[in-house]
């Protein structure tokens, strides 16, 4: 894994500029930006599959956009139990009112543990999921728990350094752009963004089985 070649990549790029104003474009506005998501993708599969200029042309936008949306709708189904779960508060808070006790709040604090474990997950999971949509653009690799499975536990300590990693870079980076009068948020979101598919790439390059997709 070259994670300093992930920081620079972009910049050896032909028209990178181009490229990367686009994608600031893009990622800024609703329903459109699923095609930024897709656009990340195309990176994960770009690096997996050693292209020395990883990042993709726009002009297959369609396409883009639809593999952005369904990757979105994959990950909506890990945060699905959450919010299904998150809906015992009600209950819970009715019973705080009429009989508060000890059980009341035991059983307040395990929901809340299990919502936050629900919402964690595809943040967790995040690399293996876009490593596998990624083999066939198909919803249903992203619930092939036993090759994901294998992923993670093949080299926890690597899965566990991407994973700090993609927080630093979409927490503290990204952040940066504040800074800039609030502008800036843009341009290192997406730059941010960029990082992430190529860390994320060079991770989908490691497993053995993970071929191009047909």
């Amino acid at each position: 894994m070259d994670y300093g070649k992930s920081f620079t990549y972009m910049f050896e790029e032909d028209n990178w500029i181009t490229k990367f104003l686009i994608g600031v474009v893009v990622g800024t506005i609703p329903i459109i930006n699923f095609a930024a998501f897709g656009y990340v993708l195309e990176i994960v599969k770009n690096v997996r599959d050693g292209d020395q200029q990883p990042l993709p042309e726009w002009d297959d936008f369609g396409t883009l956009f639809i593999n952005g949306l369904k990757f979105l709708l994959g990950t909506m189904v890990y945060a699905l139990p959450a919010i299904l779960i998150s809906f015992m508060f009600v209950p819970f808070a009715i019973l705080a009112e009429e009989a508060p006790g000890a059980l009341v709040g035991l059983g307040i604090t395990a929901v809340t543990c299990l919502v936050i474990f629900f919402a964690l997950l595809p943040v967790l999971l995040m690399p293996v999921l876009m490593v596998q949509f990624a083999r066939r653009d198909l919803i249903g690799d992203m619930f092939a728990f036993g090759d994901m499975w294998q992923m993670i536990k093949s080299d926890i300590a690597t899965y566990l350094i991407i994973l700090l990693l993609l927080f630093f870079v979409m927490s503290f980076i990204a952040g940066i752009g504040f800074l800039a009068c609030g502008i800036g948020v843009f341009f290192s979101s997406w730059y941010s963004y960029l990082v992430g598919g190529h860390i994320t790439g060079q991770f989908a390059r490691q497993q053995p089985g993970i071929e191009k997709a047909a």
